[in-house]
């Protein structure tokens, strides 16, 4: 029985295992049907050899991007001195740090035999010998074929399961060359970092998703307060990970300070690079891959962020004004010592939305992003690039390459509707109860205690409604939507219905929970504390509880909606709300600020 199973192996602590079981029993489980897809015409394929090329020219030509990016570019030149990174040989001590930053149960690639485990636990020789692999891959620039070669299995994402178009490819590498990657990233990954702009957040210590969130719905927030003009686009590019150029990459580290010798190291990982495509235990020809980032590797995400960077560094230089300021103001100039400051834009890896002030600057500043990214390979999907303004647009659109782009109202960023906190908090109670169903065995069961059911609950429905919940402003209406949605599972999982006359504060006791809006209302002020602490150069420490200035923008008659800033204060104290600078000093004392999270109680506030 499969829910004893799940009992017997939470109760054993064994995670995957119970993970694996709910996934099976609430259908998250999907079988490979890569191996019954028809030819891009529509045929059906008639022998395993047609399938293999098949799928082999598919992926072939995915991840072959034809580009202009090499023609009539200017040369990149390189950094006049190089960044203080550690060129002499790999030492046995940083293979060893590498093998521990490997994730355990990550499947292998070409080397079949060699998994992290095998390399965490083969003891001093598996290390040593590694090293000298290494070594000699770092000082001759040959790799063997295994470190070169990729594994693509075909994952069906959605849709119609004998459309190649709705697989999605998972690319195995080999551990040991994601060691040597790892080892290359440890070692220019800290001298680097701090040159980075501080608007990238992807694949950055320290950063996520939820800071890009906070910082965009207070901008805009602030924005719609005051009455000022803002024009946010939301910039997609085609295939951005396989499009880049690696020339033009290589040249970019250059640029940023990267010794040639670490350059050279890196790149002997991408020349002659190849892929193979398995289905069923079948495997294609292989193929050359010539273009993008690796797939399934540790280094390739810290590459692909500074090209990233280098794009929108030269866009910000190129289109700022007259004074030097290029994006959306978020507060006016105050004196000489005082500039105006400014939000140009914000990226979470390939994630980038533009702030500007006005129609003309947006479409000034979308042109040069448009420039910039082709230099070095990305192209703008026009699609599903769209645009946000609270001004009268007047049948103006902004163009991507001649072509007219959307106006939207409201715009899924990194998973979060950033222009209102109801209609996210409504979008993301719709996929809890989507989850919740899948799993309605489990909640039924008899077997499984109820303790057990929370802790499942807790992790992939609360999870899933919870998601960038730091910046939501509870209103009344709010708080009725996120306890209703709690109390409603919870009678549930215990088959209590309403009928039973049961209240839910008894609920809560026999669940042994909080009420919903007091977990999320501590996570914020957890969260908020969090972000006045991060260095104050930080987008998230500026912006984390923004309003415009005095002076800067004019509210409109009647009264105000109810601002973050205020929802905050009055979180710590309702009777006596604090000002900013007396939150900002408080967030400062850890200790402090710990015990007005423990004290907080669960509060609700009229939208205006």
């Amino acid at each position: 029985d499969k829910l004893e199973q799940l009992k017997q192996a939470a109760v054993s602590n064994q995670l995957r295992t119970t993970w694996s079981l709910i996934d099976e029993i609430s259908g998250k489980r999907r079988y490979n049907n890569a191996s019954r897809i028809k030819r891009t015409d529509g045929t059906k394929i008639n022998s395993t050899n047609e399938l293999m090329n098949e799928w082999k020219t598919y992926f072939e030509n995915l991840l072959n991007v034809k580009s202009d990016a090499s023609e009539d570019n200017e040369p990149i030149p390189p950094a006049s001195e190089d960044l203080p990174i550690h060129q002499g040989p790999i030492t046995a001590e940083e293979v060893e740090q590498a093998v521990k930053q490997l994730k355990d149960g990550k499947s292998p690639g070409l080397d079949y035999a060699i998994t992290p485990e095998a390399l965490k636990y083969g003891g001093k020789w598996i290390i040593n010998q590694l090293c000298n692999i290494c070594n000699d891959i770092y000082e001759n620039q040959r790799t063997p074929t295994q470190f070169n070669t990729n594994i693509i299995i075909p994952v069906q994402k959605k849709g119609d399961k004998t459309l190649m178009t709705n697989y999605r490819g998972i690319s195995l590498m080999s551990v040991a060359a994601k060691t040597y990657n790892r080892i290359l990233l440890n070692r220019i990954r800290g001298p680097l970092d701090p040159f980075l702009r501080v608007n990238q957040a992807g694949f950055r210590s320290g950063r996520s998703c939820i800071d890009q969130i906070h910082v965009i719905r207070r901008i805009l927030e602030g924005a719609i307060e005051k009455q000022l003009p803002i024009f946010i686009t939301f910039v997609d590019f085609m295939k951005a990970f396989d499009s880049i150029n690696r020339q033009i990459m290589f040249d970019i580290l250059r640029h940023y300070g990267v010794p040639l010798k670490i350059v050279k190291a890196i790149e002997a990982i991408y020349h002659h690079s190849k892929s193979v495509v398995l289905v069923d235990g079948n495997v294609s020809k292989e193929f050359n891959v010539t273009t993008g980032v690796l797939q399934g590797d540790t280094l390739a995400p810290f590459l692909f962020i500074v090209v990233i960077d280098y794009i929108m560094k030269n866009v910000q230089l190129d289109h700022a004004n007259e004074k030097g300021e290029s994006g959306f103001i978020t507060n006016e100039r105050q004196s000489r010592r005082q500039p105006a400051t400014t939000i140009n834009d914000l990226e979470f890896a390939d994630d980038i939305a533009l702030f500007e002030s006005s129609f003309e600057r947006a479409q000034s500043q979308l042109t040069q992003t448009i420039k910039w990214a082709n230099k070095v390979g990305l192209q703008i999907n026009t699609k599903k690039t769209q645009a946000l303004t609270n001004q009268t647009t007047n049948n103006r659109t902004l163009k991507v390459n001649e072509q007219d782009i959307e106006w939207i109202n409201n715009f899924k960023y990194l998973g979060a509707m950033i222009s209102s906190s109801e209609t996210d908090i409504k979008v993301r109670k719709s996929l809890a109860w989507k989850a919740f169903w899948k799993m309605k065995t489990i909640w039924k069961s008899t077997t499984i205690p109820i303790h057990l059911k929370i802790s499942i609950f807790r992790t992939s429905c609360l999870s899933i409604l919870s998601y960038g919940c730091e910046s939501w402003i509870i209103t009344n209406n709010i708080e009725k939507i996120l306890n209703s949605f709690a109390t409603s599972c919870y009678r549930i999982m215990l088959n209590i219905k309403r009928s039973d006359k049961i209240s839910n504060n008894r609920i809560y006791q026999i669940v042994k929970q909080e009420p919903l809006t007091q977990i999320i209302q501590r996570r914020q002020l957890r969260f908020i504390g969090h972000c006045l602490r991060r260095n104050k150069n930080e987008l998230i420490n500026i912006y984390a509880l923004y309003t415009p200035k005095p002076g800067h923008g004019k509210r409109k008659r009647g009264r105000p909606r109810l601002q973050y800033h205020n929802y905050i204060a009055s979180l710590i104290n309702n009777d006596e709300p604090p000002t900013m600078e007396e939150i900002r000093k408080t967030a400062a004392n850890r200790e402090s600020w710990s015990k007005i999270v423990v004290a907080c109680k669960p509060r609700s506030f009229a939208a205006e």
